[in-house]
């Protein structure tokens, strides 16, 4: 769990063990005047302290860390932003008599701000949230894997492994670039290969299976 808190604190992180603290101030040393790292025990101090509050841990410690004493009236009336995969914000609702509020244009800016901190943040329905999830956290192994295996190909076919890497890293690169400039895949991968089914295949196999085991977190 991630709170952001004002003035006195800026940051605050809540970690599950001793160990896990030492790793994280230590990979976040640079910004250890603006970040307080905690243990799970002290979950209560940072969310009362917090106007923000980041769910960032495994959906199936959801019940033990709302069930602790205190946190449901400590995050009544604070932002809440939740990566919890799984799981809706209707299921989050600590009080389900309480009609849901409307979440403001300055809250989804201060989302955005977060999000935009580690990489860029975009806008979609809570109903497309399970399959993006799985779409983005899928799509660099997806396309490592891919990656990897060219690699192996031309290093068996004699050219060094340094070489290789450099070129498929600069045909990725151009790749990349194609596709966002109005150009879509199917047409790009029709123009450079023949048609047939196998790996594209895999892949939206792949992607649509993970989409419903992360659908099935929220029915355990």
């Amino acid at each position: 769990m991630v709170a952001l808190v004002p003035v006195a604190i800026l940051g605050c992180a809540t970690v599950n063990t001793p160990a896990s603290k030492k790793r994280v101030e230590a990979a976040l040393s640079a910004h250890s005047s603006r970040l307080t790292v905690l243990t799970q025990e002290q979950n209560l101090h940072a969310i009362q302290q917090a106007d923000v509050i980041v769910l960032a841990f495994k959906p199936f410690k959801r019940e033990s860390v709302f069930s602790a004493p205190g946190v449901w009236g400590a995050v009544k009336g604070k932002l809440i932003i939740s990566i919890l995969a799984g799981i809706s914000t209707q299921e989050l609702a600590y009080e389900p008599s309480e009609k849901s509020k409307t979440c403001r244009i300055e809250n989804l800016e201060i989302a955005a701000w977060v999000f935009d901190q580690v990489g860029q943040s975009q806008f979609i329905t809570e109903d497309n949230f399970n399959i993006s999830a799985v779409l983005v956290g899928c799509a660099w192994f997806l396309l490592l894997l891919a990656i990897d295996g060219l690699l192996d190909a031309a290093v068996a076919e004699g050219v060094k492994r340094p070489e290789a890497q450099m070129m498929a890293m600069n045909a990725a690169f151009g790749m990349m670039k194609l596709v966002p400039a109005a150009n879509h895949p199917t047409l790009l991968r029709e123009k450079i290969s023949s048609l047939g089914r196998g790996v594209r295949s895999a892949y939206t196999d792949a992607i649509m299976k993970e989409a419903e085991k992360s659908k099935s977190l929220s029915r355990r």
